[in-house]
Formats: C-alpha cells, sequence, structure tokens
C-alpha cells in the first residue's frame, strides 16, 4: 500500500488527502527506504506501519509505503490519495503482507474474500466499491458463479470463452 505523505512536496500534493507520522499515537517508523515502479514511473519513498481503516474495517500493525516523490505527474495530478494493492503476498515487491491478508489473519472479516463493484462511466459520483469480506447484494440479481484462481500470484482464472456465461460451474 503507498499513500503520499506530508512531506510529499510538488503544488499538487496540497490537492490530496496525506499522511503525517507525526499526528499518530500508533505509527511505527521502519525507515527502510524503497522505489517502486509503476507504469506511469516510480515512487519513493520509507515503509511505516500504522493502523489502517477501511469504512468500517481497522487493521493493525499495517506496512505502507510512505510516498515522499515521484518522477511522474500521473500520481501527483490523480484523483487517488494512495495504491491498495490486493494482490496475493507473493507479488509484494517489499516484503510485507497485503492490507487483505491482514484482514483475514486479524479475524476483521466475516469471510476470506472480496467483491468489486465497476459502475460504468466516470465520475466520482459514479465510480465503483470494493466489499471486503463478502457481497453487496445491493450491486447485483440472480446467482453467482465462483470459479477457482488459476494462479496465486494474480487474481487470475481460466476461462474457455467470455461473456456472461463464460464461466457455468459453482465452486
Amino acid at each position: 500500500m503507498n499513500i503520499r505523505q506530508v512531506r510529499w512536496g510538488t503544488f499538487l500534493a496540497a490537492l490530496h488527502y496525506r499522511f503525517d507520522a507525526s499526528q499518530s499515537t500508533t505509527y511505527e517508523h521502519n525507515g527502510t527506504r524503497v522505489q517502486l515502479g509503476y507504469g506511469s514511473g516510480p515512487v519513493a519513498g520509507e515503509i511505516g506501519k500504522d493502523v489502517l481503516s477501511i469504512g468500517n474495517h481497522s487493521v493493525r500493525a499495517q506496512s505502507f509505503v510512505q510516498v515522499e516523490n515521484s518522477e511522474t505527474r500521473a500520481f501527483a495530478a490523480a484523483q487517488f490519495d494512495g495504491i491498495l494493492g490486493l494482490a496475493y503476498p507473493a507479488l509484494s515487491v517489499i516484503g510485507v503482507t497485503p492490507v487483505f491478508d491482514n484482514l483475514i489473519a486479524q479475524g476483521v472479516v466475516p469471510r476470506a474474500l472480496f467483491s468489486v463493484f465497476l459502475r460504468r462511466g466516470y465520475s466520482a459520483a459514479d465510480g465503483g466499491e470494493v466489499f471486503f469480506g463478502g457481497i453487496d447484494a445491493d450491486h447485483y440479481s440472480g446467482e453467482l458463479v465462483y470459479a477457482p484462481v488459476s494462479k496465486k500470484g494474480y487474481w487470475q482464472l481460466s476461462a474457455d470463452r467470455s461473456g456472461k456465461d463464460a464461466l457455468t460451474s459453482s465452486v
């Protein structure tokens, strides 16, 4: 997980919520400096730990990168304040346990499941939703079909065809 910190010093940083470790009584400084590469460019910062709250869920001692700078304006101009990775732990390039795995390990969510709702169109008001610990029944009708993950790294599945009838068996 990567979030901007107070020291992130571009003029565009003022448009975003930023993390201030000095305002937290539960923050743990690690000090390990890292650089992470993304498609639009790298970000750099230090690893730290704190309580992370997402909606009604809180995770203790969640490691994250406090982004101090980025060589690309894409992150500065973006309409988000950080990146929350949902990959399997094996893909963590800095060796930290991802948020979802900590939600499960700490018994915060009732089920080891997350669901994603994507709304058509693009605006903040029409955005989507990530639901941790279950499925929000307000966002679908009919029966759900589950498919096994075919490669535990990314959330990848195998299908012979695409479309609403591509997956026909329940797991």
